[in-house]
């Protein structure tokens, strides 16, 4: 255990990379440990983003002996590059060599959703959830996927399987319980629905489970046929929203949009769906859902009006405050990251810049504790949003270093 003692402390700062370096040089002196520490190497240097390492990691272990874990990494690594197809023809050989191997169905059906074939996705899930039924993650996945389908029944017993699995499980959410309302409202039960939504608020009792709860109850009305109050679901969901700072995930945010537009609701979806494309200003597809919605509502050239603005707005935002640092204005930088963060609080690329400006100062005016700790609270937010950025782990790693040359 005192040999991944450092490791665990490093992965604990989130300093992946640290970790993953830990784990090289404790191989040389840990042989009986040897095949675990690059286990673990491979699976930070993915953290940390760094996949091209991480695949010589998982080579270097095959080259040796045919270990599934090393092949399942490889698929993993061929997965996140986009490279779809590949993997999905990869956990099937896994599958296919190891019936046990339970993550490779996971995985599989991830495949399968990147290319398309829910259905595909669907069965497999199914098969996993047949081999290992007690896992919420996979009920929960089996129900949405169930949903998207239009399989109700399904998704009806996939939800409440993982609501009665997981009563005392650290997987524990209020997804499941969210997901089998809008099954109600589907088999058209609101009833059902409405106390399953008093409840999941009685037990995570949070903003965003507030919102979430609220956008689902105006989903079931809008099902059963209940416009009325479908309606007032719509216009309270805008009140909460102008109260509420912190925003749910964007598929949660597009779905909050759709609902409000469909039910009448106007002023609310357009403020949210620029606030969207602000935090979003390059991610294309979503700029693509955000105009699709736009356009059902029968606004399209407004909208696409509004996020030709927004991306400006969002881009000229943020390239003032690279063009300081890059003057070597550096004070004014941190200030104007400071406020530029403040406007997009979830925008990927303000978050990076204003962090690796704030490492640019000290490096150049010394280590401040307060802004050490500022940059890591905007990384921790970053890692929060979206986990397994290179960047992030970079960033990290910078920080940590900044830290040591403090203290020697």
């Amino acid at each position: 255990k005192q040999v991944f003692k450092q490791i665990d402390q490093a992965y604990h700062e989130k300093d992946y990379l640290r970790a993953a370096k830990l784990c090289d040089v404790k191989v040389e002196a840990n042989k009986v440990h040897a095949l675990d520490l690059l286990r673990m190497r491979a699976l930070l240097l993915m953290r940390a983003g760094e996949d091209a390492q991480a695949r010589e990691v998982y080579e270097r272990v095959l080259a040796v002996r045919d270990f599934v874990w090393a092949k399942a990494g490889l698929a993993k690594i061929r997965m996140k590059d986009g490279d779809y197809q590949v993997a999905r023809d990869m956990f099937r050989e896994i599958i296919s060599e190891n019936r046990y191997y339970i993550d490779a169905y996971d995985q599989l059906a991830q495949a399968f959703q990147h290319l398309g074939q829910f259905e595909e996705a669907a069965k497999i899930l199914e098969a996993a959830a047949k081999l290992s039924p007690n896992s919420v993650v996979r009920q929960r996945s089996l129900g949405e996927l169930a949903m998207k389908l239009g399989n109700a029944s399904q998704a009806e017993k996939a939800f409440r399987k993982c609501i009665s699995i997981s009563e005392f499980s650290i997987h524990k959410n209020p997804d499941a319980q969210l997901g089998l309302a809008r099954v109600c409202g589907v088999k058209n039960d609101p009833k059902e629905a409405m106390l399953l939504l008093a409840a999941v608020q009685k037990e995570f009792h949070t903003e965003q489970v507030r919102l979430r709860a609220k956008i689902t109850e105006g989903m079931v009305y809008h099902e059963c046929g209940d416009y009325i109050r479908a309606r007032k679901s719509g216009d309270e969901l805008g009140e909460l929203l102008a109260v509420t700072n912190d925003r749910p995930s964007p598929p949660i945010c597009l779905d909050m949009a759709r609902l409000m537009f469909a039910v009448g609701v106007k002023e609310p979806p357009v403020i949210l769906l620029t606030e969207m494309v602000r935090n979003n200003h390059d991610n294309e597809l979503m700029l693509q859902e955000v105009q699709e919605i736009f356009e059902k509502a029968r606004m399209g050239e407004e909208g696409a009006s509004i996020i030709a603005a927004s991306r400006k707005e969002a881009s000229d935002l943020m390239n003032r405050g690279v063009l300081l640092w890059k003057t070597g204005k550096l004070p004014e930088a941190v200030e104007w990251m400071r406020n530029a963060r403040k406007q997009l609080p979830t925008n990927l690329r303000v978050l990076f810049n204003c962090a690796q400006i704030m490492i640019s100062f000290m490096q150049k005016h010394g280590y401040d504790a307060a802004m050490a700790d500022e940059a890591k609270d905007v990384l921790m937010h970053v890692d929060k949003i979206q986990p397994g950025q290179k960047r992030f782990a970079q960033l990290m790693e910078m920080l940590a270093d900044l830290a040591a040359s403090r203290s020697t």
